[in-house]
């Protein structure tokens, strides 16, 4: 009993700080996260430790989850994580070459789980990836299902879910998440009675193309850094908030893909003519949405309002700034997978802000001898943050926009072959349609889950 309620305490609490560490999170199925189990939830995996709380928090149902085996090799972090709902499953990177691998008390666990009707988590790739590309899925996810449902004669059903992120490594990015239609189980049971090895084959097959019909899925990193480069320029554009963009950005995909099959030549001109460019911005130290704003004079924050609100800055900069500093420094030391920034941000943060908030409030009640002015204080301490970083990043912005109108003074000749250069490549997209892109959805829908 107490660690049913404090799982649904740490699922709280994970909901509150997501609120506050992402600036959106839309869930384009709420009613497919409604889950009475059993389910198997299967998921791409470009953010670590954050892809299972980010649907966990959407589903009301407890969720075990099966995580690698290295995190339990040290006893503190197996004690929490045995009791915390997390099933360890050995990779060939786990236990070394030339050993076996053992999960077969794993699979027990995962069958007799689902048996009671549980629900668990895995993401078949086996590994966080940054790249927008669907990897090769390990036969786990398949196999756990398919040993269940012959076993118990379960209801199974498989509920694959993609995950994609505005900015992986970055606080205050969005999310989506996207669930598809879910897989029966049960429906390759007779197959796996006559020859398992296959209908594992064929269910994990089955469980890559969902996933990859619910992401943006580059067929190499090249491709996914060549699409980045598009949707620079083409959000500086026409900007769209995170689920337009995800349908966007795969319409886009795949017209890339069929202007170099019909025309390799021309799509190789375009291709360099746009690197180019970014280049060109890269060494000027400016970013096409400075060029965008500095040449319509739009978009910009105006001086006014960023005096007016510096005193609010820097009040949320010293008491926020520190764990801040912190946490990106805790990035550099531990110098490990990128994929993992966000996650040592966010958990850092979990346990610097409360204590650097505790610290302040004190010393601020010691010399402000007055309650209400305290409960004002603490208040506003979040909130202020929140908007310290807002305030910075309009502050970037100008100071860009600024940047790039006294280069274009300065060199006039220059800066008219750069926008020529940007209107050359607005053409391109125009004409093959990159520009033109209308979401099948209504973004304003209440049933859908935002945050």
């Amino acid at each position: 009993m107490f660690l049913k309620a404090f799982y649904y305490f740490l699922r709280g609490l994970i909901w509150v700080t997501f609120r506050i560490y992402f600036r959106k999170i839309v869930n384009s199925d709420p009613k497919a996260m409604k889950l009475r189990g059993p389910y198997l939830l299967v998921s791409n995996h470009p953010n670590t430790l954050l892809d299972p709380l980010m649907e966990v928090i959407f589903i009301r149902e407890q969720v075990f989850l099966v995580a690698n085996y290295g995190l339990f090799k040290n006893p503190v972090t197996n004690f929490l994580l045995t009791r915390l709902y997390c099933i360890p499953v050995q990779r060939a990177l786990d236990v070394g070459d030339g050993v076996r691998l053992n999960n077969e008390d794993s699979f027990k666990k995962c069958d007799e789980h689902l048996a009671k009707g549980g629900n668990i988590f895995i993401a078949p790739e086996g590994t966080s990836w940054l790249e927008r590309q669907i990897h090769e899925c390990k036969t786990g996810a398949a196999r756990i299902a398919l040993s269940a449902v012959s076993k118990y004669d379960i209801p199974l059903k498989i509920l694959p879910v993609g995950l994609t992120y505005s900015a992986p490594k970055e606080f205050r990015s969005a999310a989506l998440l996207c669930p598809g239609e879910t897989i029966n189980a049960a429906d390759y049971l007779e197959t796996y009675r006559n020859d398992p090895r296959e209908a594992v084959r064929l269910l994990t097959e089955v469980i890559k193309a969902r996933l990859e019909n619910l992401t943006i899925n580059c067929r190499d990193i090249p491709e996914d850094e060549f699409l980045k480069k598009i949707e620079t320029v083409v959000q500086t554009e026409e900007p769209l908030e995170i689920e337009p963009a995800f349908h966007r950005s795969r319409s886009i995909l795949e017209k890339i893909r069929a202007w170099e099959a019909d025309d390799a030549g021309a799509f190789g001109a375009f291709k360099a003519r746009l690197e180019d460019y970014l280049l060109q911005l890269e060494s000027l130290h400016l970013t096409d949405a400075a060029v965008d704003a500095g040449q319509r004079e739009r978009d910009t924050p105006t001086p006014l309002l960023l005096v007016l609100g510096f005193p609010v800055f820097l009040f949320g900069a010293a008491t926020n700034g520190a764990q801040a500093f912190i946490a990106n420094w805790l990035v550099k030391k531990m110098n490990v997978f990128e994929g993992y920034t966000s996650t040592i941000k966010y958990v850092s943060s979990l346990v610097l802000l409360p204590l650097f908030y505790f610290l302040e409030i004190r010393l601020f009640a010691h010399y402000i001898h007055s309650r209400p002015a305290a409960w004002i204080f603490a208040l506003a301490l979040i909130p202020s943050g929140l908007f310290a970083w807002d305030w910075l990043q309009r502050f970037q912005s100008l100071a860009q926009v600024s940047r790039f109108r006294l280069w274009k003074k300065r060199n006039r000749q220059a800066a008219g072959r750069l926008l020529q250069e940007r209107n050359q490549i607005l053409t391109a997209f125009d004409k093959h349609g990159f520009l033109t892109f209308q979401p099948a959805f209504n973004s304003a829908d209440p049933e859908r889950g935002l945050m």
